[in-house]
């Protein structure tokens, strides 16, 4: 009978025990933490042709393309902004739901869609919201300068059009002053979003990303 020599042995178990660590700190992530643990991963094939954000809101080209954009075409996306993590808004950080957006913009920058022919609104409402406070309100609420300011100021540069939800103005208090400058105020999200799906916007929901 032959004897294995513990030499042989140890080092097994020890990639046998390193392996399930592993295995086991990747399921006790949340999904958002896995999908950002993966962008971070493919953070230096990241390219942002539409606008600049962190690396969330990049996109990796792709090669040999066979299902093609139509050129040409006008694309006219509308966001349905609700998403707001308190956890998020008290720790002063850029908001996961805004980045998603910007993503989504640069993927259709990507893609080969010029930016004269993107036209795009997001809709605020509930606890999305406080993501567009000016920079004072926002301290006064959490304590926290508010890191979300640069990029929809790039955004609004870009002609995205911003609209907020006159309902949850009134059901939170909100006075609309407290609000980035630039943001339209409308009857209500769900009007509003009825409205632009009868002009041929694409609708994107941006909720919970965990």
């Amino acid at each position: 009978m032959k004897v294995i020599s513990s030499s042989r042995i140890i080092p097994f178990f020890l990639f046998l025990a390193i392996c399930s660590l592993e295995g086991f700190a990747q399921a006790t992530l949340t999904p958002a933490q896995q999908r950002a643990a993966l962008m971070k991963k493919n953070e230096s094939k990241m390219i942002y042709p539409y606008i600049k954000g962190s690396y969330m809101t990049g996109v990796i080209p792709v090669p040999d393309v066979t299902f093609p954009i139509t050129a040409g075409k006008t694309y006219k996306l509308v966001f349905d902004f609700t998403y707001g993590n308190p956890d998020i808004y008290g720790q002063g950080l850029v908001n996961p739901g805004l980045e998603e957006i910007c993503r989504i913009l640069n993927l259709h920058s990507a893609a080969g869609i010029a930016d004269k022919n993107l036209e795009v609104c997001i809709i605020l409402h509930g606890a999305g919201v406080w993501t567009f406070l000016r920079d004072d309100a926002y301290r006064e609420r959490f304590g926290k300068e508010n890191a979300n300011i640069s990029l929809v100021k790039a955004l609004q540069q870009k002609g995205v059009k911003l609209v907020v939800c006159g309902q949850t103005l009134q059901l939170r208090e909100l006075d609309r002053a407290k609000l980035l400058p630039g943001i339209a105020v409308a009857f209500s999200a769900r009007s509003t979003l009825s409205t632009l799906q009868q002009q041929g916007y694409v609708l994107f929901p941006v909720a919970a990303l965990d």
